[in-house]
């Protein structure tokens, strides 16, 4: 497949490129407080909108800032960026300078991600950490919209490792401070721990690097039901700053085979024994239970979903219900003891990633 390399306009510079690892996450998970599954879970990822995990935001943001730093030694005092579409893991991403626009994005070969526009001015690094650091929390609240939309006056804090700060931004840190760097990495932990927590998604971000000597606080100064849109002020010791987050669409989970059971007739299927490949969620699971409550056997299969495949199953056989699990990835070589399971039927639910690599040319690879 021929791949189109990004194409540089005007006043355009790559100042770097890196694909981000599962193993760059949970350093920044570590490093911000931030532990969304959406993440850092592959297993839970896969039942988000982008069907895999994410890049945080401001994990992007400040490998951009840093880039910058290092090959330019820019320091800015405002920073908006726009997070347009995720960054997936193992996508080689491009950080642009736009020196006449005075603008950095974040692009794959022909797909701009995040666009990123600066206020360059010469400011004082701050290494004074007065926000209070507390230990990392256990998981993201798990809020309606409506709760979300009533945190006001919320203590800004920092639930990461503060000593991260150099080894993963060391040129950000060095010009900004490491007050600057915990702070924006704490922007975050808001967002993907507190409100909205476990179902958000940056839209947004507009910092002012500003010394206060004023209390640290949060709050959501506006909430769009419609559009499930949050509006958040923030006020550190570092900076000053105004949030755009999504409330995204919680994961669809399906009934328990107690009230799938309503829709069959007793002994329906007592004589299928059906193969179900990709039977932990979604469609396969629903035919799963389908089966188990018409009194058939179903035999499931799951690629990376085991603690899914094992919930369904928990839930056919405490029913009273026939089942059975295996693992199976479909384009490696895998076995099944066919021939001791006397399968008459075959179900077909696989789930390939929703995006996998974007480009403008079909991933042939994807589609085998």
């Amino acid at each position: 497949m021929t791949v189109k390399k990004y194409s540089l306009q005007v006043s355009e510079e790559i100042l770097s490129k890196r694909n981000f690892s599962m193993e760059d996450q949970i350093y920044f998970s570590k490093f911000s407080g931030d532990i969304n599954p959406i993440h850092i879970d592959p297993i839970a990822a896969r039942r988000t909108l982008s069907g895999q995990c994410v890049v945080h935001g401001m994990h992007s943001l400040l490998w951009a800032l840093d880039s910058l730093a290092k090959v330019k030694g820019i320091s800015v005092s405002k920073i908006r960026v726009r997070f347009l579409k995720p960054i997936f893991l193992d996508e080689e991403v491009y950080c642009i300078y736009n020196q006449q626009k005075k603008e950095l994005s974040l692009s794959t070969d022909d797909l701009k991600l995040a666009a990123i526009t600066l206020e360059l001015e010469s400011i004082e690094a701050n290494n004074d950490i007065q926000t209070s650091i507390e230990n990392p929390r256990n998981g993201p609240n798990n809020l309606t919209f409506l709760e979300c939309s009533k945190l006001t006056n919320q203590g800004f804090k920092i639930f990461g490792d503060v000593d991260l700060s150099k080894k993963l931004f060391p040129f950000f840190s060095h010009l900004f401070g490491i007050a600057t760097a915990c702070e924006i990495g704490a922007l975050s932990q808001i967002v993907g721990m507190e409100c909205p927590g476990l179902h958000s998604m940056y839209v947004s971000l507009a910092i002012e690097i500003k010394k206060t000597s004023n209390r640290s606080f949060f709050s959501v100064e506006k909430a769009d039901e419609r559009v499930k849109l949050l509006t958040i002020s923030v006020q550190g010791n570092a900076l000053l700053g105004k949030i755009e987050a999504i409330y995204r669409p919680k994961p669809a989970t399906n009934l328990n085979i107690s009230e799938i059971s309503v829709y069959v007739v007793n002994n329906e299927f007592k004589n299928i024994r059906a193969l179900v490949i990709g039977g932990s969620k979604g469609l396969g699971e629903v035919v799963a239970k389908l089966i188990a409550a018409g009194g058939g056997e179903a035999i499931i299969t799951y690629n990376v979903g085991r603690s899914d495949a094992e919930k369904v199953f928990r839930d056919i056989k405490s029913w009273g219900g026939k089942c059975k699990t295996y693992q199976l990835t479909v384009n490696k070589n895998s076995h099944l003891p066919l021939n001791d399971l006397n399968i008459n039927q075959l179900y077909y639910f696989p789930s390939p990633k929703i995006f996998g690599k974007r480009t403008t040319e079909v991933d042939k690879k994807l589609l085998k």
